[in-house]
């Protein structure tokens, strides 16, 4: 999901600059798909999967937060193929997934109160 969504927000990016120059469209795109790029590496190589989710769920929070924001001031949720609309549905998407995952991770572990009074009456 984080690998896919860095792929779309880097294309893009790419894409906006290429038609309109917008450099600050590029910056940014490259940015939000760097961080998931970053979270996706965490999460596959296991040094840290909790973190890297945390790290897509607040990317997503801010591309839901910019991109969306966007979305109204343009009213551009009446054309669905629309580039921010897309983006903003993603980040929704990945979000709440990545945002499901981090607190599977922080679940607490089962603690065997048993065990323990027997280690303490021994």
């Amino acid at each position: 999901v984080n690998t896919t969504m860095g792929v779309g927000l880097c294309s893009a990016g790419c894409w906006a600059y290429y038609s309109k120059r917008s450099l600050p469209s590029l910056i940014a795109s490259c940015t939000f798909g760097a961080a998931y790029f970053a979270s996706a590496y965490l999460i596959k190589s296991n040094k840290n999967p909790q973190l890297g989710h945390d790290i897509a769920s607040v990317a997503s929070a801010g591309l839901v937060l910019t991109m969306g924001s966007r979305v109204l001031k343009t009213k551009s949720y009446k054309q669905p193929l629309n580039i921010a609309t897309m983006m903003t549905i993603g980040g929704i998407a990945a979000g709440g997934y990545n945002l499901k995952k981090s607190l599977v991770y922080r679940e607490p572990a089962e603690i065997d109160f048993e065990d323990k009074e027997q280690k303490i009456s021994a």
